[in-house]
């Protein structure tokens, strides 16, 4: 390889004849897609690196389908949101539990205080907004302006018009604005 870093595409193909090269694929992209599922679980790590773990997953299963002409972080998006919406919703029929009992468990002991403190404003945001903030408005609002993909990708991945994103990342925007005045943080 050399001292040139190898191309999404490279190492696509490259994963397809020597798969310990997947190991390149996910230390490039999955810090991106965890904090996007970190964002789809509002904040609970465990379930993030769960979804994680079932992106890459099914990713690698799939590699063999997957168009090499196209961006391969668009695609490793849909999967990751096709894995979070899946596990939130076995979480749902599984556990039973409502929302805040839920959310208390998901922060454990074991987690260092400092750490849960550094996370707290982005998750109390989203925890303030979750009976207000439809998935697919989270999902188009983290994609669009925590992972920095353009409009025609997130419409790509949410299988929807552009029109459609816009508007679901400004009802997001309103949403997390009007938590954070409730909080008195505006």
């Amino acid at each position: 390889m050399g001292n040139q870093e190898s191309t999404d595409a490279e190492l696509v193909a490259r994963c397809l004849e020597a798969k310990e090269a997947f190991t390149d694929l996910y230390r490039r992209h999955a810090p991106a897609v965890f904090a996007f599922l970190k964002g789809m679980h509002r904040g609970d790590e465990h379930a993030a690196s769960d979804s994680l773990q079932e992106t890459f997953f099914r990713a690698y299963n799939a590699l063999g389908k997957f168009d090499a002409s196209r961006p391969l972080r668009p695609w490793l998006f849909t999967i990751a949101a096709n894995a979070a919406r899946d596990a939130l919703e076995k979480r749902k029929r599984q556990v039973g539990l409502d929302s805040d009992v839920a959310g208390a468990l998901a922060g454990s002991d074991s987690e260092p205080l400092d750490k849960v403190v550094r996370r707290d404003s982005c998750w109390k945001l989203l925890e303030g907004a979750k009976e207000r903030l439809p998935e697919r408005s989270l999902t188009a609002f983290l994609l669009a302006k925590t992972q920095g993909l353009a409009l025609d990708e997130v419409a790509q991945i949410q299988g929807c018009s552009i029109a459609t994103v816009k508007r679901d990342v400004s009802d997001a925007l309103a949403t997390l604005t009007g938590v954070a005045h409730e909080l008195g943080w505006v």
